[in-house]
């Protein structure tokens, strides 16, 4: 007990000594990002939503201290088996299986050329990527797709990831949130602290992939009176300057991208729009999706489902598994007629509640 007072004790006094006004700038900057704490993963990149004087060790650091030796074969499993927030998902599909228009794919072949090849190094040489990873561009990736849903941005993430030969961790985005006063900006600082670690940990870190944060970085509420309002300014004013120190990579994805506020937008080194396919592509995503083992009749006729049914690829995936699943109760193979009745199904599933008009219970709505 006594040894862990004296341990604890010297971290606290550490900082204390930040908060003193007789703790001159030399010393200060020991503790700056760029610093060799930091550089040599002592510490975690500080950041104004810190209280002032505290410190973040990393887990080497307190590895360090208590005299264990750092494990050199940690996975992402194991260093996220004690998170609340994020979880690891390994993704299986291939830049070879995205159907996207070619401006897109050359794009995202080019992020990932960036990672595979010597471009880092003369980035730094040129001075476009600072030596130290300080800059704005630094040594991550930060990437946003927009679209509407259904159009391939989560399955791009994930064929990114298995490009760069990493797995993702990702997070719920109800995990964030909390009815309880600081507690969502707190979950926030705690994600990007724990993806910090893994960074730290890891030679080859995961991909940090962001599903649906419209609400994240929709445009700011200049006068936010409301608390729940001065919540999101709370949370998005972290997102900008944790993004703005952002060292790994990052995928977000959003259906909203009119609303996104421009200081998100510059902090994020490629925006994608993902467009709602065409005939040409929708041809494309049927045959994908119909691909052996799945046993399929020869009657099947992918123009005329492209050409007859605007779908995109989440609802086709859905049909394709709905034919399957009648296919697997008879036990033969799909039939074109088993692809037709469930496109009817999606269609008059997917029109009739856009045409609906919501009604709220108790109250009477106005025309």
């Amino acid at each position: 007990h006594g040894h862990l007072k004296r341990k604890s004790y010297r971290i606290t006094h550490v900082a204390g000594m930040l908060k003193s006004e007789e703790f001159e700038d030399e010393p200060r900057r020991l503790f700056q990002k760029n610093s060799k704490l930091v550089k040599n993963g002592l510490i975690l990149n500080p950041h104004s939503n810190m209280p002032p004087g505290r410190l973040v060790l990393t887990t080497y650091a307190i590895e360090t201290i208590f005299g264990k030796k750092r494990s050199q074969t940690a996975t992402v499993g194991e260093l996220l088996s004690q998170s609340e927030i994020l979880h690891e998902i390994t993704p299986q599909q291939t830049l070879d299986d995205l159907v996207l228009p070619a401006s897109l794919m050359e794009t995202l072949s080019t992020a990932v050329s960036r990672y595979e090849t010597g471009a880092e190094d003369l980035l730094r040489k040129w001075g476009i990527v600072s030596p130290h990873g300080d800059t704005s561009y630094g040594s991550s990736l930060t990437m946003i797709f927009s679209g509407v849903t259904g159009t391939g941005k989560t399955y791009t993430a994930g064929a990114m990831a298995n490009a760069l030969g990493r797995p993702i961790i990702t997070t719920d985005i109800s995990k964030l949130l909390s009815h309880w006063v600081g507690d969502s900006e707190q979950n926030v600082v705690k994600m990007f602290d724990e993806y910090a670690t893994l960074v730290e940990r890891l030679p080859n870190p995961p991909v940090l992939l962001l599903n649906e944060c419209n609400q994240f970085f929709m445009r700011r509420m200049v006068e936010a009176e409301r608390s729940v309002d001065r919540m999101y300014n709370q949370m998005q004013d972290i997102f900008l300057e944790r993004l703005e120190i952002f060292e790994g990579i990052l995928i977000a994805t959003t259906n909203l991208v009119g609303s996104i506020d421009e200081a998100f937008s510059r902090r994020f080194h490629y925006k994608l729009d993902f467009p709602f396919p065409d005939a040409r592509a929708r041809e494309a995503l049927w045959k994908s999706h119909l691909k052996p083992p799945i046993p399929l009749d020869e009657d099947v006729d992918f123009q005329s489902l492209a050409e007859e049914y605007p779908f995109n690829g989440g609802q086709i995936s859905l049909i394709v598994r709905n034919a399957a699943v009648q296919a697997a109760i008879r036990g033969d193979r799909i039939f074109f007629n088993d692809l037709r009745k469930a496109c009817e199904e999606e269609q008059r599933g997917t029109f009739d509640s856009m045409s609906m008009k919501r009604k709220l219970v108790g109250f009477t709505s106005r025309e």
